[in-house]
């Protein structure tokens, strides 16, 4: 039953919900390190502290419309966990963040509706990596998504799997 329920609510959406928002590698900023940003994904070399930033200006973003946010890397995994960014016109150089719990997985829902510091319109959102010096990450893609019972359900069990 319950595989049954996971499945409808993975299928069916409402048809009035906005489309995902797909942040294009070729629209990162990278901050640390470098990065080839063609071909679809962002490949980022951590610098020689062993330090990556990539960061995104979302646009005019409602947060409480796309609380989830969805991220998957190619080929190997970073080798400690990333950290998301965001930072809002109003409160200067402060960024708020959240460290992507558990183990790093080849892709990522995280619901960030459930950090009380996700409000406002956030002017741009990001990626911390930290590992050796030298070492590549490949991120395939990152999508803001909104609110569904599916996408809901799916951040749901990627806390608990």
């Amino acid at each position: 039953m319950a595989i049954w329920l996971y499945l409808y609510f993975a299928i069916v959406s409402p048809g009035n919900t906005p489309p995902a928002i797909r942040l294009e590698a070729s629209a990162a900023r990278v901050d640390a390190g470098t990065a080839d940003l063609s071909g679809g994904s962002a490949r980022l070399t951590l610098d020689t502290a062993g330090l990556g930033v990539l960061a995104w200006t979302p646009g005019d973003l409602d947060p409480v419309r796309y609380p989830i946010l969805y991220f998957a890397f190619r080929g190997p995994l970073p080798a400690n966990f990333p950290v998301v960014f965001w930072k809002f016109a109003d409160t200067g150089q402060d960024l708020s963040h959240y460290r992507v719990p558990g183990a790093t997985r080849a892709s990522h829902w995280l619901s960030l509706s459930a950090s009380p510091e996700w409000r406002d319109r956030p002017v741009e959102l990001g990626f911390i990596f930290k590992g050796r010096p030298g070492q590549q990450v490949t991120l395939e893609s990152v999508q803001l998504l909104p609110l569904t019972p599916g996408h809901l359900v799916r951040a749901i069990l990627a806390d608990w799997l």
